[in-house]
């Protein structure tokens, strides 16, 4: 009612909301930041000594100019240990494929018992083939990418380098922290520069086309989803008269529980469009680009669907228009939709016990089991879909349904009871399928977790627009201007943690403890570097340069050759904490 007191209290509990959770976002961030560094800290060579170099200048993409680059134009010394500028090895990838066929006749013909005379002519030819395409491009600067991996003698060095060439800053070339080697999808490295631009196009239009196939979706969801007052000749009407509680149930669960089944399938889409169209170097980094994308289409669709009305397109061209209308927008809509978000966040309890029962990884084990029994059942039903199960998936997730709650808490207060709920049920779900149940995956330092802080500091901003025009709908000038005042502080904290918080390098400070340590780092850094080398595991090399005889890159390993080698890394880790430990007691 306008006019009323209680509009000051609302004015006060905005202020008290955003003070609270930004305050919460950068303490959590600031005990965060130690075990990042320890993390960076730990990282096995060559690559706590590396970094990604991408967009390299005309005329300095072989190995001699890009360490002339480092040494003579950045750093005006000797500081770059090993350069290796990739290649673009298509052809060779392609001859190494049909070589690859032939060997796999051979091995299925002699099974047979079949001759393989003519199959070993064309294996020779296919092998001669490859020799002389791989010399061809080992010897030639032609096939050389605008891309490299540069090692480092001192991690001070590579720092430097990460601070003073991130793709922030706007500089000639990009430098950014290499990924595991594991991790590396070669294949799309090897991309060609001038195909990949029109990739990138056509990947972040069909994202756009998603967008716009999934919002009739959403509203005809939202449009039976919920059953008001029905004519005699509707369907309903029968039910509404004589079974109330049915259309309470219906207007309870069904749109909720659709427009999670909804959002569930946006996942995998995205995976297939990054896959066939973005240049992912690493599988971590899809992973983080579909909690990116996943989190905004989760924002548009469950927080901001009521807004939008009928129209994604003309709602938006209205507001970029007059942007003073989204303040309006939002007033006049969100407000009358709190009894959808408690339902929501209701029915998410429901999707807690789905995980926990990972009902795609049982009907497989149930299918495989009378065939492969239960050993190689077990492995061939793991890991579950990284795409719809994957951390960034669940990342982006975990934190909408904490936005949910901070967006209408004050419209709503018992929402955040029902939250609560959900989050200690996912506590639960989620500790016993990473302990027990899930395989281990790759360690990314905890780049998802700190996006998520990320994301909930920047959704505040729909809460705060949120209040204020709701406050000044009803005409409460005043307490709307101390609504509309938390975003000082917002900004001031969020412009913070972006100062502060840097996730890709290790400090200074830290740096220079770890220098302090330097001749039994150096030692440890020789041993490594000679027994990664006999292994011919963890060169940052593509693997199709190296000759047929040599060594499989760790990424062709095979499952039982990487568990072996976890297992080794493991008893390295633990090796080299207790050598810590006992020099610490010296």
């Amino acid at each position: 009612k306008a006019g009323s007191d209680l509009f000051w209290l609302h004015g006060v509990a905005v202020w008290y909301v955003v003070v609270i959770v930004m305050t919460a976002v950068y303490n959590a961030e600031k005990k965060f930041m130690p075990l990042r560094a320890q993390w960076l800290k730990d990282m096995e060579t060559p690559r706590c000594n590396t970094v990604y170099v991408e967009d390299l200048p005309e005329g300095y993409t072989t190995d001699a100019k890009v360490k002339e680059y480092f040494d003579e134009g950045v750093f005006g010394r000797q500081v770059v240990k090993k350069v290796n500028v990739l290649k673009q090895t298509t052809d060779l990838i392609f001859l190494q494929k049909r070589l690859q066929k032939i060997q796999d006749a051979i091995q299925e013909a002699q099974a047979k018992s079949m001759p393989t005379d003519v199959l070993k002519d064309q294996q020779k030819a296919a092998l001669e083939n490859v020799k002389v395409e791989r010399k061809k491009v080992l010897s030639s600067d032609e096939h050389n990418l605008p891309l490299a991996f540069v090692e480092f003698y001192k991690r001070r060095d590579k720092v430097i380098a990460v601070k003073i060439f991130s793709a922030e800053d706007n500089e000639e070339i990009i430098v950014s922290p290499p990924p595991d080697i594991p991790d590396i999808v070669w294949d799309n490295i090897n991309q060609d520069p001038t195909l990949q631009v029109g990739k990138d196009l056509t990947g972040k239009a069909l994202i756009v086309g998603l967008f716009f196939a999934f919002m009739p979706l959403v509203l005809f969801i939202q449009s039976v989803g919920r059953i008001e007052e029905v004519s005699k000749g509707n369907p309903f009407y029968i039910i509404q008269e004589n079974h109330p509680g049915l259309i309470i149930m219906w207007n309870g669960l069904v749109g909720s529980l659709a427009l999670s089944v909804l959002m569930g399938l946006i996942p995998p889409v995205l995976t297939m469009i990054f896959e066939a169209f973005f240049k992912m170097a690493d599988k971590s980094h899809t992973q983080l680009l579909l909690q990116q994308w996943y989190f905004t289409f989760l924002i548009i669709f469950v927080v901001l669907v009521t807004a939008v009305g009928n129209s994604l397109f003309a709602t938006l061209v209205d507001i970029l228009k007059k942007p003073d209308r989204l303040i309006w927008l939002l007033a006049r809509t969100l407000p009358y939709s709190t009894h959808f978000y408690l339902c929501y966040m209701a029915v998410q309890w429901g999707v807690e016990g789905l995980a926990l029962v990972r009902i795609a990884q049982l009907v497989k084990f149930a299918a495989f089991l009378p065939v492969f029994g239960s050993e190689r059942a077990k492995e061939l039903v793991e890991p579950e879909d990284q795409a719809a199960q994957g951390i960034g998936a669940r990342s982006a997730r975990l934190s909408l349904l904490l936005v949910v709650p901070l967006v209408f808490c004050t419209l709503a207060p018992s929402i955040s009871l029902i939250s609560l709920v959900n989050f200690a049920l996912a506590r639960l779900v989620y500790s016993y399928l990473f302990q027990f149940a899930e395989t281990t995956k790759g360690d990314s330092g905890g780049i998802h977790w700190s996006y998520q802080l990320k994301s909930v500091q920047a959704s505040l901003v729909i809460f705060i627009v949120l209040m204020t025009g709701v406050l000044f709908e009803r005409k409460s000038w005043v307490c709307g201007g101390i609504a509309a005042s938390s975003g000082i502080y917002w900004k001031y904290m969020f412009d913070k943690g972006l100062r502060e918080f840097k996730l890709d390098v290790i400090g200074f400070t830290e740096l220079r403890d770890m220098e302090a340590d330097l001749g039994v780092h150096h030692q440890m850094y020789e041993e490594m570097q000679k027994r990664f080398q006999s292994q011919g595991a963890f060169a940052y090399r593509q693997p199709e340069l190296d000759a047929d005889d040599a060594p499989k890159s760790h990424h062709l390993l095979s499952r039982a050759e990487q568990k072996a080698s976890q297992r080794t890394k493991a008893e390295g880790a633990t090796a080299a904490a207790a050598a810590k430990k006992n020099r610490m007691c010296a």
